[in-house]
């Protein structure tokens, strides 16, 4: 259970995607690139290898949490915690995927750097500030890996209780707050697709929303969740247009669902 990658390969995968995210903030600062097909393109690959590093850095943080929790255990009972040895294959697949990732966003970045470099520029922060911020604005989605989740059966409970109460229809935003690695995006992914949640909401939608807050882009991301026909906004960049097809969307969505 004590297994982690090398230092060296995740130390990698850490650099390259603080550079992916100061690449991508660069684009949304940019002037014109929606005319830049190709570039438009690397983009999003770009994105799409980012998400894919999220997801291994938060299995990462599954393991250490789950190693934590067994050590815990085995103080407070003076015995040994017999956990789950990962198995050899695992290990090569963590390793290769954090390789794989690492060589993808090398090539595709180098290839989309030069052009915005001029904006990158503007966004240099000290080494320290751009680790933080690289923490912060990691890339989630909804699906939960094949594990199990040790000790928050108590923390979902409370949360499905907050979220099913029948009192609770003011409820705007329910935040889970904590220091980073210790499970909040684990914890959030198994209330989201906890059944009860999923037969109690008409309609939930997962968006993950970065330190580079673009509504127009996260308005973009819930509607790829609940428009078929993606011609009905493809070309639309004007915000409040596309607000009203969301709205539009939303209660549509609805209306089939209770009628």
């Amino acid at each position: 259970m004590g297994w982690k990658p090398g230092f060296v390969e995740l130390s990698l995968l850490e650099f390259e995607m603080r550079n992916v995210e100061m690449v991508l903030a660069a684009a949304d600062q940019g002037r014109r690139i929606d005319k830049l097909k190709p570039l438009v393109h690397s983009l999003d690959a770009l994105r799409e290898l980012l998400y894919d590093a999220q997801d291994v850095m938060d299995e990462l943080d599954y393991y250490r949490l789950q190693q934590q929790i067994e050590k815990e255990k085995e103080n407070r009972e003076g015995e040994t915690a017999h956990g789950t040895m990962l198995p050899p294959e695992v290990k090569l697949g963590i390793s290769n995927r954090i390789n794989g990732i690492v060589n993808n966003l090398q090539r595709t970045g180098n290839s989309v750097r030069g052009i915005l470099l001029p904006y990158i520029s503007h966004l240099a922060l000290p080494s320290t500030q751009r680790q933080s911020e690289t923490r912060n604005t990691r890339l989630t989605t909804s699906v939960p890996h094949e594990l199990k989740v040790f000790g928050r059966d108590a923390d979902r409970d409370r949360i499905l209780k907050i979220l099913l109460d029948d009192g609770s229809s003011d409820l705007r935003v329910l935040p889970i707050v904590g220091i980073g690695g210790i499970g909040k995006t684990t914890l959030t992914k198994f209330v989201y697709r906890d059944q009860r949640v999923v037969d109690y909401f008409d309609l939930r939608i997962w968006v993950c929303v970065s330190t580079y807050f673009n509504k127009v882009a996260i308005t973009l991301e819930i509607l790829e969740h609940i428009c078929k026909d993606k011609q009905e906004y493809k070309d639309v960049s004007n915000f409040n247009v596309l607000q009203e097809i969301l709205m539009k969307n939303i209660r549509e969505k609805i209306s089939a669902r209770v009628g």
